[in-house]
């Protein structure tokens, strides 16, 4: 019901006290950042409105997003504006929006954006839904962020003329400068996406209706922060300021002039350390809160906990209710989006369960210690013959065969459940927890089911052959297989035979499950 900065965000910190220091009345606006940009400008002229006087004018900062919002509520004239001020805004929309909003990349930047939209994604994903799916429908803004410039090449070097964005042409070509208004503040000195080249799609990716221009091959960049070019950030042609620094460090190193605009004395500026690279992320939705301990190193948190990897091979845990009901617990690495996971579960005030997490190898591994995996996965049976009563007694099979421990048996009724009813989100975390029993259960032992390493290039040819009869289910069932098989890869290179046979068993479910 209210939104509040991020805890781990501490980008604004220091020009908010800046311009407090000058004993200014100032307002701080955390909004909800996923809404189209015209319903975030509405959101704010009523904050506006509802804080400031009729006869009082009012100066806007705002970095990134929170610029835009603000340049497009200036457009308005609205008699209540004075100076606004933007920092390293996508004026113009910004290429990394693309791979987002066409393809479901998230981010390749370690940046709390990515962090957040990483956690949107798994608390959110519905069922049958990719992750462009999930983005169009929990955040739509990224639409409204995309270049209204040319930025798809095709692998010739052609450019494809397409406009993406016609919100932000219209908004632009409807701007006028003249008064000085408007103070745009543009990032320089990092390497920024310009231009991408396309290649073909595979078979799969048609079928989920990603990348439908074509398939990011690589990127050709320009002058900018690193996450919005110059040309962007400055209303190309216009009078803007210009700094070295990437996006991130942008509101400390723009103090100073933010302060010059503004009519008020320089300070002496220190910029906040906000580098995102390489961390473990952990978010617990109430009632519980975490308590996280790696090596002789410890946090505690109720929502957010972002910490160093550091040389850590594998961390404990910690939750403990604060009441009773259902806690949400999402993980992932900064740098690593295939490591990203979601779990829930049932917890009791002042009771307590440990979670265990191998960060070896670039990756974040969910583990159990102690808890009842077994009654995990029941649960979520339970919950499906609920959603799915016509599936009771293919879902009671199931039952009967986790009760025996007939874990490959149990596999194959949970992958015959998911293809009847097109079910994903309880049936993946299912395999999941299946994986993480079969490598308590197996001995380290040298067995492997044969020729998974081979298996996607074996899947791509027979794709070829029946790609009229594909659905964009079993394109579904593919991603999955091909997130275990990698799995089996990385355990097989560190020797660790149990987790080898356990992600086995469940890609080679996913694998019968494509055709």
């Amino acid at each position: 019901t209210e939104w509040k900065m991020t805890p781990f965000v501490k980008n604004y910190d220091n020009l908010v006290n800046a311009l407090k220091q000058q004993g200014k009345d100032v307002l701080v606006w955390n909004y909800d950042w996923r809404r189209p940009v015209e319903e975030i400008k509405s959101n704010l002229n009523t904050f506006i409105n509802n804080n400031v006087g009729t006869s009082e004018k009012v100066d806007l900062v705002g970095h990134s997003l929170g610029g835009l919002v603000a340049r497009v509520w200036g457009q308005d004239n609205n008699p209540k504006m004075g100076n606004i001020i933007t920092l390293g805004s996508p004026h113009d929309g910004a290429v990394s929006a693309y791979d987002a909003w066409s393809g479901g990349k998230v981010s390749d930047k370690f940046d709390a954006a990515g962090i957040a939209m990483n956690i949107l994604l798994q608390l959110n994903r519905k069922n049958t839904n990719t992750t462009v799916e999930t983005i169009h429908n929990y955040s739509p803004v990224v639409g409204n962020l995309l270049p209204d410039f040319y930025f798809l090449k095709d692998k010739t070097g052609a450019v494809n003329k397409t406009d993406f964005n016609s919100y932000l042409k219209s908004k632009n070509q409807s701007m006028i400068f003249t008064g000085g208004w408007i103070n745009p503040v543009a990032g320089i000195g990092q390497l920024t996406k310009e231009w991408i080249i396309l290649g073909d799609r595979t078979i799969f990716e048609k079928m989920l209706g990603i990348w439908p221009e074509g398939v990011p091959t690589k990127y050709e960049n320009g002058e900018g922060d690193g996450t919005v070019l110059k040309k962007s950030a400055s209303f190309a042609g216009q009078d803007f300021y210009q700094l070295a620094s990437n996006h991130g460090y942008i509101p400390d190193k723009s103090i100073n002039y933010v302060l010059t605009t503004l009519g008020m004395n320089t300070v002496p500026v220190v910029v906040s350390n906000n580098n995102l690279e390489n961390k473990l992320v952990f978010y617990i939705g109430s009632p519980a809160e975490m308590n996280l301990t790696c090596g002789i190193d410890n946090w505690k948190s109720s929502d957010f906990l972002v910490v160093d990897v550091k040389n850590y091979q594998n961390c404990q845990l910690k939750l403990v209710g604060k009441s009773d009901g259902t806690y949400h617990l999402v993980y992932g690495l900064t740098n690593n989006e295939n490591s990203w996971g979601y779990v829930e579960n049932e917890i009791k005030n002042n009771t307590e369960q440990l979670w265990k997490f191998d960060v070896s190898q670039n990756n974040l591994l969910l583990d159990s210690n102690g808890i009842d995996l077994k009654a995990l996965i029941s649960r979520e049976i339970e919950a499906l013959k609920v959603e799915y009563p016509k599936n009771k007694l293919l879902l009671s099979k199931a039952s009967d065969n986790l009760n025996s421990n007939r874990w490959v048996m149990l596999s194959a009724d949970i992958l015959g459940f998911r293809n009847v009813v097109k079910e994903s989100k309880r049936t993946d975390v299912i395999f999941g927890y299946l994986k993480i029993i079969m490598s308590q259960e197996y001995l380290k032992t040298g067995k492997i089911l044969a020729g998974l390493a081979n298996e996607k290039m074996k899947l791509e040819k027979l794709a070829v052959g029946k790609a009229k009869s594909a659905m964009t289910w079993n394109a579904q069932n593919y991603l999955k297989f091909v997130q275990y098989a990698d799995e089996v890869s990385d355990a097989w290179k560190n020797n660790d035979y149990p987790r080898v046979m356990a992600a086995s068993i469940v890609a080679d479910a996913y694998y019968a499950g494509v055709w």
